[in-house]
């Protein structure tokens, strides 16, 4: 299983997939500089607690949809089960998440999910897909 995150200045945004679902992968995507040091960091984070899950920075140009879409498609395609975090990231990479999102519903297995820390509740969508 592999998850997608998307960059927040909020580390608790970017980590709370990780730290709850232990997925092998943790795509972090966003601005080059910003997810190469985080991703650094966050591996850091990871293996000082034993969790063997492991970030690889995605770099996308912020506004640039298309890219996105691209990107998380790639990643999607590659992957046999693929759970995109919403907690975190900017207006663009959501909208481009629904974008990839409704492309591979019935082909692929895609799952949505967002945490409310405050409340202490997680929301989710998943996808038709019988793979």
């Amino acid at each position: 299983m592999v998850l997608v995150e998307f960059f927040d200045k909020e580390p608790i945004d970017n980590l709370i997939g990780v730290i709850t679902m232990r997925p092998e992968k943790v795509y972090l995507v966003g601005e080059l500089k910003k997810v190469t040091k985080q991703a650094e960091l966050y591996n850091c984070f990871l293996e000082h607690r034993n969790i063997e899950s492991v970030f690889v920075p995605v770099a996308v140009i912020k506004n640039n949809i298309a890219m996105i879409v691209e990107k998380l498609s790639e990643i999607v395609e590659s992957s046999d089960e693929c759970y995109f975090g919403l907690t975190g990231g900017d207006d663009t990479a959501l909208v481009s998440v629904g974008m990839v999102y409704e492309k591979y519903k019935n082909d692929k297995k895609i799952f949505l999910h967002r945490y409310n820390i405050q409340n202490n509740t997680i929301s989710y969508v998943e996808s038709t897909s019988e793979e």
